[in-house]
């Protein structure tokens, strides 16, 4: 793959050097929802707009409604899920920590998001995701959901979302998988 194949859309890099700190500093910053596996990050939703706009006052700074950040944070959940990277979490004894710190994450964005907010703003920014499609990645989040559950419903997502892939889905899995064991 090319320098240019690997970098991710959406992303700029600034660095400087901060005469305060007296340090280089760098500013990762983000223009477009480009969300997938780690490896990957393959697809893009045009929804930036409307995460901005759904944003609320909290403190000093904006942040997104609840019901965004939880209809984003499960579908990326449930992208990232690689069941060898879950059979190599258990090998380490990591794997019931991640999956605990995934679903505490879940719970939280679940009591902070209004129902009816939440299956507006689906209904209206993730048209191509049915209530039932983001139930099934909803419940495949549990820390009981088998691997072979949750190869199925990202699976059924990866397919509802391949118009907005970067690349095929035979395409992304070769990919992750080179850059896996590079």
């Amino acid at each position: 793959l090319t320098q240019k194949e690997m970098e991710i859309p959406g992303i700029l890099n600034f660095y400087a050097f901060d005469s305060g700190l007296q340090k280089f500093i760098h500013v990762h910053a983000h223009y477009q929802l480009v969300f997938g596996h780690d490896l990957t990050k393959n697809y893009h939703l045009p929804i930036e707009d409307a995460y901005l706009n759904s944003a609320i006052r909290e403190g000093e700074i904006n942040i997104a409604a609840p019901e965004m950040e939880l209809i984003l944070f499960a579908l990326r959940m449930v992208l990232k899920f690689s069941a060898f990277e879950t059979l190599a979490r258990s090998v380490t004894g990591k794997s019931k920590k991640h999956s605990a710190e995934i679903f505490d994450e879940l719970n939280y964005l679940k009591t902070e998001a209004d129902d009816l907010k939440l299956r507006n703003a689906l209904r209206q920014h993730f048209p191509m995701i049915s209530w039932q499609l983001f139930s099934d990645c909803l419940n495949s989040l549990k820390p009981d959901a088998t691997i072979e559950k949750r190869i199925l419903i990202r699976q059924r997502l990866e397919k509802e979302l391949a118009v907005y892939g970067r690349l095929s889905r035979f395409s992304e899995k070769m990919t992750r998988l080179i850059r896996w064991f590079s």
